[in-house]
């Protein structure tokens, strides 16, 4: 069997890559386009870590005009490429909706085409928008009405083109998976886990924009790529159209810096900022759905996940000097 990951530089994309080649017999062919979000470095140093490993190929495309569904006819398609960072998306909205909307149409337009199995697709719980704090988690079928930015703009247009066009095949499963703020080794710089790391590590004053109660339901990428493993794995009658892929469990911005000064053996110093309107207070999956259809539940805690992800930027500095 042949899978294609798209963005298999980035973040998840890179983790899957390496959890595929080394719990599957499958061959995987990964694409990215190395300068799309502007992290050069990160993605390359990525790329060094997969590039050799066996069953794996490489190919340096951009997913809005890339032919690796027609020439290389997967099985699976995982589409993880696209650009992430809700505050970036409302400098640049025509990126996001260049990158995002439109490279996801057409891959999942040569999909269909091409009779791929199922199409596996990166969304996002910026979906839900601004919902109020009261306690209650986020369901699949829950309405989608405040959205906040035009990266989740972006997200939502591709779950509402995914729905139409699966009207279309009966050969493509298609499945979208709603992300609740993925964190861990290697993770995006720009997201708050690892901006509060390293601000912390070098002494650098860490910003809040509003008072820090705010939650979110932090999801480690190792519990992440076991999922869709799962995703890519259970009989397809069994699955839905989109999907939660949290931890259910949200913290707020004070206990994750809590945890880190705890494992860092150091005070951070906390600078408060006005409170933005693209932040929502909370976010909080509900994976009920998740579990029962593919037997899903993670196992990772904040803890756990912020060890490892200390361990692994530790090690990464080490290598460098």
């Amino acid at each position: 069997m042949r899978i294609l990951v798209t963005g298999c530089c980035g973040f998840i994309g890179s983790h899957l890559v390496e959890y595929l080649i080394h719990h599957t017999p499958y061959e995987v062919v990964g694409i990215d386009d190395l300068r799309m979000d502007g992290d050069q470095i990160r993605k390359k140093t990525n790329l060094s870590l997969i590039q050799d490993l066996e069953r794996f190929s490489f190919r340096n495309e951009n997913i809005c005009d890339t032919k690796c569904i027609e020439e290389g006819k997967p099985h699976i398609v995982i589409h993880l490429a696209g650009l992430a960072g809700v505050r970036e998306s409302v400098v640049s909205p025509e990126k996001y909706v260049h990158n995002n909307v439109f490279g996801h149409t057409h891959l999942l337009k040569q999909s269909i085409l091409h009779r791929v199995q199922r199409f596996i697709y990166a969304s996002s719980s910026s979906v839900y928008g601004w919902r109020s704090q009261d306690g209650q988690p986020f369901c699949e079928n829950d309405p989608i009405v405040e959205l906040k930015s035009p990266y989740a703009l972006s997200k939502y247009t591709c779950e509402v083109m995914s729905e139409i066009l699966c009207q279309t095949t009966t050969s493509t499963k298609i499945i979208g998976c709603r992300f609740f703020s993925v964190y861990g080794p290697r993770g995006r710089p720009d997201m708050a886990p690892f901006r509060f790391l390293e601000r912390m590590i070098h002494d650098r004053p860490i910003e809040i924009y509003g008072d820090g109660n705010q939650t979110r339901d932090f999801t480690f990428v190792g519990d992440v790529v076991r999922c869709i493993h799962l995703l890519m794995s259970v009989p397809t009658k069994q699955t839905k159209s989109i999907y939660n892929i949290g931890r259910g469990n949200p913290v707020s911005i004070l206990e994750l810096i809590s945890q880190l000064e705890q494992l860092l053996h150091k005070k951070a110093e906390i600078r408060f900022l006005p409170v933005s309107s693209m932040d929502v207070p909370m976010t909080f999956a509900d994976c009920q759905q998740l579990l029962q259809d593919v037997g899903y539940s993670p196992q990772t805690d904040l803890r756990q996940g912020l060890s490892a992800m200390i361990q692994h930027y530790h090690h990464q500095t080490a290598t460098k000097t």
